[in-house]
């Protein structure tokens, strides 16, 4: 059913199951999925995707498990799309799984790809939420401590407000704040 090089073949033969009345399951949107995500057709990876949530609540046709998310995640987090990864680890969330921390590893990443610091260090406070310590992994702490450098440039050339506590407590020039969690500067140099 599925050859890689040939993701169009798969789409089409999808939508003659489709046409035909015929009712696909998960495994055979995934295979479909699969192909679409391997040769980076991400338009045509959503439309398949679309079609599986259609089945809810009532499922129609198979629904999105724990590979289709996987493989959207990862799609996304390659193709330099980590809002969209962002978007289907809270989707997956939200249907009762939880991503395991490739996923987030690599929406992370790709916000730190595209220079956006902010939104991979929002995102891996959210990690703590799953269950997972950053600080234990050395790829997210690396990046971590990277985000809080530019951050803390930013701050430094003036671009942004000194941060500063809810309680008001004075600061030294050696400290931030950053999701309301104190750091030193020296920590990251």
């Amino acid at each position: 059913f599925r050859k890689a090089s040939d993701a169009g073949r798969t789409f089409r033969l999808l939508n003659k199951m489709l046409t035909e009345k015929l009712t696909p399951n998960t495994a055979t949107f995934n295979t479909v999925l699969m192909s679409q995500t391997e040769t980076k057709n991400i338009k045509n990876a959503m439309a398949v995707y679309d079609l599986m949530k259609l089945s809810s609540p009532a499922p129609q046709y198979g629904r999105p498990n724990n590979q289709t998310y996987n493989m959207l995640i990862r799609c996304m987090a390659m193709n330099s799309e980590p809002a969209k990864a962002e978007y289907f680890l809270n989707e997956m969330r939200q249907n009762g799984m939880k991503p395991d921390v490739d996923l987030f590893t690599m929406t992370v990443t790709a916000y730190e790809k595209n220079v956006q610091p902010r939104k991979a260090l929002s995102l891996m406070e959210s990690m703590r939420e799953e269950g997972y310590d950053f600080y234990d992994i050395k790829v997210l702490d690396a990046a971590f401590k990277q985000g809080v450098k530019i951050i803390n440039n930013v701050v430094g050339n003036g671009q942004n407000d000194q941060a500063t506590t809810k309680d008001n407590r004075e600061t030294s020039p050696d400290s931030e704040t950053l999701g309301g969690t104190w750091y030193n500067k020296s920590d990251f140099a």
